[in-house]
């Protein structure tokens, strides 16, 4: 039952989808380098304790930041970058006509799509309980990275859509480098070990553009969201409507 809410949030997607879109966005989100790169890092980091001796050794050298303060800082300044990056993106976006209200929708439309990663995350946060370096709990995965992960991934979609060529690779590519300098500040601040964050982006990264992807192929004059959340009191499925 602690994943119920997760569940009953694909169900009630597809909905919204032909089974077929669904089953094809699922498999281009899954098929992805940014999904099972990230993963498989995570995984090979298991092996021998590494994960803990390279948290361990970054956290105490703070190559980047020089300090555990000044990388905590670092990863809460590019995790809003990577929102204003985001918000901004939908701005990019083609529009011919009545671009009041499609840009106000596209926002919201992507406001609500990241939200369903980051909420989403913390299905797995509550139910993994993995202890932080620092010895407080809820470490893995990452929030800061999963914010950074889903924005970027739908920002990027934004810019796919309005940029081809060595332009719109040039954007992705400062995107991307936003969320990893969030997953390497978060290390450094003694927040996560390196696979908290290799995860987080793997899974922001593909709730995201799943969602978006799901939501943009039936796009019509109204629209609607949902996200689920889970807290230690209980869970909840929150939904946005736009008309």
């Amino acid at each position: 039952m602690k994943f119920f809410f997760l569940i009953f949030a694909i169900i009630f997607l597809s909905t919204s989808c032909s089974t077929q879109n669904v089953s094809q966005n699922l498999y281009d989100s899954v098929n992805s380098y940014h999904v099972y790169l990230p993963v498989a890092a995570s995984a090979i980091l298991q092996f021998d304790d590494w994960d803990k001796r390279m948290a361990k050794g970054l956290r105490s050298n703070t190559p980047v930041w020089g300090s555990q303060d000044r990388a905590h800082n670092a990863s809460n300044t590019y995790r809003t970058a990577s929102t204003v990056t985001m918000l901004a993106s939908a701005f990019l976006v083609p529009c011919e006509s009545g671009c009041y209200s499609f840009y106000l929708e596209q926002m919201l439309m992507d406001y609500a799509t990241q939200a369903s990663a980051i909420e989403s995350r913390n299905l797995i946060k509550y139910n993994v309980k993995r202890s932080r370096p620092d010895g407080s709990p809820r470490s893995f995965p990452s929030g800061h990275t999963t914010a950074a992960a889903a924005r970027v991934a739908t920002g990027n979609l934004n810019i796919q859509r309005s940029f081809t060529g060595t332009s719109g690779k040039i954007l992705q590519g400062v995107n991307w480098l936003i969320a990893y300098t969030v997953a390497y500040a978060r290390i450094e601040a003694r927040a996560h070990h390196p696979s908290d964050t290799l995860f987080a982006i793997s899974w922001g990264y593909f709730v995201s553009n799943f969602v978006k992807r799901s939501f943009y192929q039936k796009r019509t004059q109204s629209w609607f969201a949902f996200y689920p959340s889970e807290d230690l009191k209980g869970g909840q499925v929150n939904f946005a409507y736009s008309f």
